[in-house]
């Protein structure tokens, strides 16, 4: 049996690096850093054994060097020669045209344009550790099957003033004015701490982790996955994966193997401390004159 251009004997894992005995049963890792700072996310394998069904779920992290977001198209077409269907997620999409004539609540709108703003700021931010953003890297193609995460739905999920406050604070430490340098330093020293952080406790950012929006997430993968019979790739957030294997193994689907993606190399923790303390380091721009996030009253 094959699956793109892959032959699989049933008598050995899915190709790619095996899964001997999966010592970590309670434990699920979607993100690793291996050798020393190289940020490495995982793509897993699964099979159905009643339908010989395969699943491929991708991390797919919000920003990385350009050559992972290839690897992860590699991977989604490879699935697709393979006659896989290609599911992907898209978190806190704005308002559409017809759903701004539905008059959405106000603060839902002014929310709207603070994770605009704030998306831009991580588009031009992720050049400050020579990376790019998910946004420009990873481009879906017309066939690909959307499951996006509304601004609208972000609030229901979260509540509005939760959402609100770490909107703000994201665009806080995004914003800072041109020809600074301490600002990119501390940008550099806390995306190194904070992805070591990731690691170990298998989350990223607050706004991505509250647990009803994690459910939500997972519960739109596993969705996809009911959606028919077909192979299924799946590109969803790595601190989605651990609830996705949960629901797949619920399911029947027993994990075959594994591999490995590099998505970039952070940044030397010593060498971003003595810039953020000297105040040194490579300049960067600021993207656009940012004003203070309005008060809400």
């Amino acid at each position: 049996m094959g699956i793109g251009n892959h032959r699989i004997d049933v008598r050995m894992p899915f190709p790619f690096a095996p899964l001997q005995h999966w010592k970590e049963q309670g434990r699920v890792d979607a993100l690793r850093i291996r050798p020393r700072r190289s940020l490495q996310s995982a793509v897993w394998y699964y099979q159905d054994p009643a339908t010989d069904r395969w699943v491929t779920v991708v991390g797919v992290c919000p920003q990385g060097e350009m050559v992972y977001y290839l690897s992860l198209r590699t991977i989604a077409r490879r699935g697709r020669v393979g006659r896989s269907q290609i599911h992907y997620e898209g978190l806190f999409v704005p308002p559409s045209e017809s759903e701004k004539k539905t008059a959405p609540r106000p603060g839902d709108m002014e929310l709207a344009e603070q994770i605009s703003q704030w998306q831009v700021l991580s588009i031009a931010r992720a050049g400050v550790l020579g990376w790019v953003d998910a946004r420009e890297g990873l481009r879906p193609e017309a066939d690909w099957c959307p499951h996006t995460v509304t601004v609208s739905e972000l609030v229901n999920l979260t509540g509005l003033r939760w959402a609100d406050a770490h909107v703000r604070r994201e665009l806080e430490r995004l914003d800072w004015p041109d020809g600074s340098r301490r600002r990119p330093a501390m940008h550099r020293w806390r995306e190194a701490n904070m992805a070591r952080l990731a690691t170990r406790q298998g989350r990223t950012t607050p706004l991505r982790n509250h647990p009803a929006l994690l459910t939500y997430r997972s519960a739109n993968a596993l969705q996809a996955v009911g959606e028919d019979a077909q192979h299924t790739v799946l590109l969803w957030g790595p601190e989605v994966m651990p609830r996705i294997a949960m629901g797949l193994a619920d399911l029947g689907y027993i994990r075959r193997g594994q591999e490995w993606l590099q998505v970039g190399q952070l940044p030397h923790r010593p060498t971003a401390a003595a810039h953020l303390l000297l105040g040194c380091g490579p300049r960067h721009p600021s993207v656009l004159p940012l004003a203070s996030p309005p008060q809400r009253h």
